[in-house]
């Protein structure tokens, strides 16, 4: 709900300093509005067994006969708004669970293992705190032992005074705890062969740029001869062509040998 507010204010603001008059307008239409994607109903309905009705059903829309026996129409009542929120519940588990197959197909199942380091996301804010300025993950905590299978839940131990945590914490609230002081297990060094220079990829360069050279002076002194001037503005588009073949037909000499070389 908060979400559509901040959104419905943004959309209809001109002035920040005016949002106090459009929360009335903005939670009216909150509160009529059906929640296609969960309950199917608005909220209203669900409270009040009926639709609200909205200064142009006032005016267009005529008024319901009342039947003689109140009630009757109570108990009718009571019976429509009972019916329309068990629906609602319907609806919402239907919801729920389309929610969290789409959720489990993005899902990846965490590797923690006992022994693990990791950090714990902290729901709670203290009173008088922001919770925009609150650091929110604290840790860091070794993980001791497992939940249940496929549920994803560990029992963590707080480092700082190796406190056992008294419930199972979801893999959904840690992440791993990266150490100022560890390092990759693997480090390139000067050694590798990714800064050693390759003398047979050197003279392969070498050869393919030597071609390269001898078919753009052939192409120069093709074009060099005395034409007509639409002759030479011909030769020039065609010396560009040449020169974009050329290289084109560079690179691909040069992936093709090493190709070759690797097999």
């Amino acid at each position: 709900m908060n979400s559509f507010i901040v959104q419905s204010l943004r959309a209809q603001l001109e002035k920040q300093t005016d949002w106090p008059n459009y929360i009335a307008p903005i939670m009216m239409a909150y509160r009529m509005t059906p929640a296609t994607q969960s309950t199917q109903y608005s909220p209203f309905h669900l409270l009040f067994g009926q639709e609200m009705r909205a200064p142009i059903d006032v005016a267009l829309i005529p008024k319901s006969t009342l039947p003689k026996n109140h009630r009757e129409y109570l108990n009718k009542f009571i019976k429509d708004l009972l019916l329309t929120r068990d629906v609602a519940a319907e609806n919402t588990k239907r919801a729920q669970a389309k929610y969290k197959t789409q959720h489990d197909k993005r899902a990846v199942k965490p590797t923690y293992l006992p022994g693990d380091k990791v950090m714990l996301f902290c729901k709670k804010v203290k009173k008088g705190e922001s919770p925009k300025l609150k650091v929110r993950w604290t840790g860091p905590f070794t993980i001791t032992n497992l939940g249940p299978p496929d549920c994803n839940t560990f029992k963590l131990r707080r480092d700082s005074d190796n406190k056992i945590s008294k419930k199972l914490v979801n893999a959904s609230r840690l992440k791993v705890f990266n150490s100022k002081t560890d390092r990759p297990d693997y480090l390139l060094d000067d050694n590798d062969d990714l800064f050693e220079e390759d003398e047979d990829d050197e003279d392969e360069n070498q050869q393919v740029q030597n071609e390269n050279t001898e078919n753009q002076t052939q192409d120069t002194m093709s074009n060099s001869q005395p034409k007509n001037a639409p002759r030479n503005n011909q030769n020039k588009t065609d010396q560009s062509k040449n020169s974009k073949q050329s290289k084109k037909q560079c690179l691909l000499t040069i992936h093709n040998r090493k190709q070759t070389k690797y097999k």
